[in-house]
């Protein structure tokens, strides 16, 4: 997952996507990554859920 994946599901959940609805939704696309990893790359993009 690159940032900018994380970021286009971020601003399609209008900023209430978490790292493990972000996590889910990225598994279901076949990226598999764990909740930890996404929750470290939001970090680094700043992106806070509602």
């Amino acid at each position: 997952m690159t940032p900018a994946t994380g970021e286009i599901l971020f601003k399609q959940s209008r900023g209430s996507a978490g790292s493990r609805t972000i996590t889910t939704k990225l598994n279901q696309q076949g990226i598999k990554i764990g909740h930890y990893k996404v929750r470290k790359l939001m970090k680094e993009v700043k992106l806070f859920s509602k």
